[in-house]
This record gives C-alpha cells, structure tokens and sequence, in this order.
C-alpha cells in the first residue's frame, strides 16, 4: 500500500490531485474508520483514558523543551516548524498498522494517537501566537479545523456504540468480521502515509533547510534521542506493569516526525518546506530506530 502511495503522483493523476485524495480517504475513511472499530470491539478503558493523558502530558514537557532549545529563532516562522517536527511524531499513519502486524494490537498506541492529534492542534495554535505569524488560515476556526476532529469523534462513537450495543451481539463470527475489517483501514494508512512521502520529496527544498541547519540538527536529537528518553521515562512511570501498553508507546515515540506537521505549517503560517524536508530526512532513521528499540525491548 505504501508502495501504490507513493508512486500514485507519478501516475496520470497529478501529485497534487493524488494527495488530495489519498488525504481525503484518509480523514474520511481510514482514520476515523480504525477508531470507530477499534473503539466498538474494546470499548473505552481507564487504561485507554490514562494513555490519553500520557500523551498531553509528554505534548507538555516536549514543546516546553523544544521552544527554549529554539530562543535563537526568535519569531521566525521556522521556529513553530523545528518544535512541531521535534515533538510530534507519526502517531497513525505508521505504527498503528506496524503494530497490529507485529504484535496483533495498536490499542494504546490509537488511544495516545487520540492525545497526540489534540495536543498537536492546541500546539499549533499557540505556537502562532507565540511566533506572531500572521500568515494562513489558522487564525480562524472553519470547515477544515472541524474535519480535523471528525476522526478523533469516532473514538467516542465507538465506545457509545461498544458498550450500548455491541455487548449484547457480538459473536466470533462479527468479530472475525470487524477485525479484517480493521486490518484492512489499517493497511490504507502506508497508501496515504506513501503519496505524503512524494509530496515532501516534492516540496521540500535542501537548499531552503541548508539555511537552518542548526535546527535540523535539533529535529534530529530531539527524534531520534529526546523524544524516545521522555517517552520512556513517561512509559516507566505509567506502564512499567504492563508490558503490551510500555512496548507499543515506546514504539510510537520513536517514529519520525508527522506528515500532519507539514499541513499544519501551512495553515499556522510555519515553515512548509522545512517541515517537509526534515520529515523526509528522519522517516528512514527513525523507521530504523523504532524497529531497534521495539525488538530491544523483546529481548529484555
């Protein structure tokens, strides 16, 4: 699916256009697809409640860190771009269906997805008016904010759905039903996560980040070192007892930087090419470095 994904720009359909649908398909189908039936077939637990707040409270310290390692930028618009790209990893798009392949469950790495998304846009918007950018549509609430929220929705229509009906009918055949289902929203997400991966080779710039190689640098550390260390350190304080939440977390705080960051640049008034190229740059390193960790910690 990745694959398709990212050859689809190369296809009669222009770049743009192919973006645009896989982007479509998946907001409005895969994400707030995999919830919904992630959501009905386990429902909402506290656990799933505690991952949520693991995510705000990593968002918290993480873009604390990164907007003091970046005094030097000042207003610049890069500067909401480099904290963006340092704290907010791919948190849907790659490890849900990583997991649900090597481990057969994504269910706390959905519910810190569910965090991680929220406190992506609230960071976002403050990050504007910290930087005082003016630029873009993000100074309003419209249609495309409220889509943003549409899968995040489903989680609660899920868990609705999960403890008002879904306990009185379900059966092994259903579930064996809604779980290929799920296999197969999981599997869109490497088809959208594919033509983002075009798009950044496109609109990135090396010529653009060589200008501000310090901060590359920083996204780098902070990924590939800072990040993983405060997820673990969070991890250990949560879920040192439960080893299925503490390896998918740890998993997920150690992919790159999300393709979302490149959009929300666009709209905050950030640096777009920037947050392309630098993602571009770190999707291998961190695909790497998530694998090392994740099989690391199996051996332990």
């Amino acid at each position: 699916m990745g694959v398709l994904g990212f050859l689809l720009p190369l296809s009669p359909l222009s770049a743009e256009r192919s973006y645009r649908v896989t982007g479509g398909l998946n907001r409005f189908v895969s994400a707030p697809g995999q919830y919904l039936v992630i959501y009905l077939l386990e429902g909402l637990a506290f656990s799933d409640l505690t991952t949520i707040f693991f995510a705000f409270l990593y968002a918290i310290i993480a873009v604390i860190l990164a907007f003091s390692l970046t005094t030097n930028l000042g207003k610049l618009p890069v500067r909401g771009s480099v904290v963006l790209n340092s704290v907010f990893m791919n948190a849907i798009n790659l490890p849900l269906p990583l997991l649900q392949l090597l481990t057969g469950s994504s269910q706390y790495a959905a519910s810190y997805s569910v965090g991680s998304s929220l406190t992506q846009i609230i960071s976002s918007k403050a990050l504007q008016s910290a930087t005082s950018s003016q630029k873009g549509s993000g100074t309003k609430f419209g249609f495309v904010d409220f889509v943003r929220f549409v899968p995040l929705m489903m989680v609660g229509v899920g868990a609705i759905l999960h403890y008002t009906i879904w306990l009185n009918v379900q059966n092994a055949s259903l579930s064996n039903i809604f779980e290929t289902l799920l296999t197969f929203l999981l599997s869109l997400n490497f088809l959208y996560f594919g033509a983002s991966l075009q798009k950044s080779i496109k609109s990135g710039s090396s010529k653009g980040t060589m200008k501000f190689r310090k901060p590359l640098i920083l996204v780098g550390l902070f990924r590939t070192i800072i990040g993983p260390l405060i997820t673990i350190g969070l991890a250990l304080l949560f879920f040192l007892n439960n080893s299925n939440a503490f390896i998918e977390l740890v998993f997920v705080g150690a992919m790159p930087p999300a393709i979302t960051n490149t959009v929300l640049s666009g709209i905050y008034g950030f640096d777009e090419s920037f947050s392309a190229t630098s993602a571009l740059i770190m999707t291998p390193v961190n695909i790497v470095e998530a694998f090392l960790i994740f099989y690391s910690i199996k051996l332990l």
